[in-house]
């Protein structure tokens, strides 16, 4: 523990890790107590703030109202970034060798980069007079967010703004279930086939890139297939590779690599396991290559997608979802074009799509997007299939739930279904069809999208099927 005199004095405390070392700030007195205990009278930062807490780097950052300061970890004289006007500062960040910040009242965005040539000061358009700003990280992703007014700026796409919440939030009266994701290309309401001997799943090995510092999901069983149609599950064999930690998420539909930030670039391996539920089981090896912040590849599609809607309504759908990026970066979706017959598109940035017929005909029409890493953009094009009203029935989609033996557990398993006439689902029906031979599960529904299901404590494991209503 390090000890230092001037803490007590402190009016306006601000902590902050610039990777394992904690730096103290006080705005009042414009003082930074550096993790060795020293403390460093910074020129006119009363006022000021501290970084918000990030990666490892060589300097504690504070933007003051006049400033932007850089006050090296191992001591000596800070580094100052003059404004030429006064605002009020919001933490800055540090991220992949880039510090950004931001002023209110001035304005005025600054990105100071180890690489000159990505240096950036500009403008922030739109910015009101009472506006509170607050930058949000994600991975490789900055933003910043306006929490008075809740635009947001894309600080790494020439600052476009997002203003467009009111159109993207649904009127309270509209159902929810429009925000629902739903991953199915080709979307089909086919239960599995149970009545033969079970048959194991196939496995198939993975590649995924990492960056150092970051959680990365795995969406490994994505190209893994089951004969009988079962639902898949993956779970990690063996250790975990030299790149970081494998943990199971989404109660073990899913598993994300946490990269350490000093995890040096290069290739490791892992294995894991699928099963079906039903005893059967394979196992594949994932390549998980850990990139450097110096190089990128552009996101891709992994398959076309074609979506169902009745003519005349809308219809909602997370297109994200067959999308990958080879760095493992975090996607956001753009923008999408409206089509030439005049249907409404809305977006959202973390891949949400409505699209709304407008009545003008039926068949397969083709809405424009644009897809971003944070770093480059690339283009795709989302097929929605436009049949007559009344004719298409809801798309369900599977669902994977753990209880607790003993316990009883909500399910809601229509929060990933779609309903191609744009109405609201409702759970008509929901069957056991597994399990141990004395079916010792009770199902109750509370309401139209939810039931409990109690596990007695012999129990070990049960399927369900439901049927959607509209």
């Amino acid at each position: 523990m390090v000890e230092a005199e001037a803490l007590g004095t402190f009016g306006d405390a601000q902590v902050a890790a610039v990777g394992d070392q904690a730096v103290v700030f006080d705005g009042e007195s414009g003082q930074l107590i550096l993790s060795d205990g020293e403390a460093v009278i910074l020129p006119d930062a009363v006022g000021g703030r501290l970084q918000q807490s990030g990666p490892a780097g060589s300097f504690a950052v504070v933007a003051t109202p006049t400033s932007l300061i850089k006050q090296p970890l191992s001591g000596g004289d800070p580094i100052v970034t003059p404004l030429d006007s006064t605002g009020i500062p919001a933490a800055p960040v540090q991220l992949d060798g880039c510090v950004h910040a931001a002023w209110a009242g001035a304005a005025v965005y600054l990105r100071d980069c180890a690489d000159d040539a990505s240096d950036q000061r500009q403008d922030i358009p739109e910015l009101g007079a009472e506006s509170e700003l607050v930058f949000r990280v994600n991975r490789s992703v900055v933003v910043l967010n306006d929490v008075n007014a809740g635009d947001v700026w894309l600080v790494l796409q020439n600052m476009q703004l997002v203003d467009n919440w009111g159109d993207i939030i649904p009127p309270k009266d509209e159902s929810d279930d429009e925000d629902q994701e739903s991953a199915s290309e080709n979307p089909v309401n086919t239960l599995p086939d149970r009545t033969g001997e079970n048959r194991p799943p196939v496995a198939e090995d993975d590649s995924y890139g990492a960056r150092a510092g970051r959680t990365t999901i795995l969406n490994v069983v994505a190209n893994d297939t089951d004969p009988d149609g079962d639902l898949l599950t993956s779970t990690l064999t063996g250790e975990s590779p030299a790149a970081g930690s494998v943990q199971p998420i989404y109660n073990g539909a899913g598993l994300q690599i946490v990269v350490p930030p000093d995890a040096p670039p290069g290739n490791s391996t892992f294995t894991y396991e699928v099963s079906d539920g039903r005893g059967g089981s394979d196992s594949a090896q994932v390549s998980l290559d850990v990139r450097g912040a110096d190089s990128n590849e552009p996101p891709n599609a992994l398959r076309s997608t074609k979506i169902l809607v009745e003519e005349g309504k809308s219809v909602s759908q997370n297109i994200l979802s067959s999308w990958m990026d080879p760095d493992g970066d975090d996607l956001f979706l753009v923008s999408a074009e409206p089509t030439p017959d005049g249907d409404q598109v809305r977006t959202r940035s973390d891949g949400l799509l409505t699209f709304r017929d407008v009545g003008k005909g039926q068949g397969v029409k083709e809405v424009n997007i644009v897809v971003s890493d944070g770093r480059e953009e690339v283009s795709g094009v989302i097929s929605f299939d436009v049949r007559a009203a009344g004719t298409l029935a809801p798309v369900v989609n599977f669902d994977h739930f753990t209880a607790v033996v003993g316990q009883e557990s909500q399910l809601s398993p229509l929060q990933n279904d779609l309903d191609p006439a744009g109405g609201q689902l409702s759970l008509a029906k929901a069957e056991l069809t597994g399990g141990n031979a004395h079916r010792h599960h009770r199902l109750h529904s509370e309401c139209g999208g939810h039931f409990l299901c109690r596990v007695p404590g012999d129990q070990r494991s049960a399927e369900r099927q439901r049927p959607d209503s509209d």
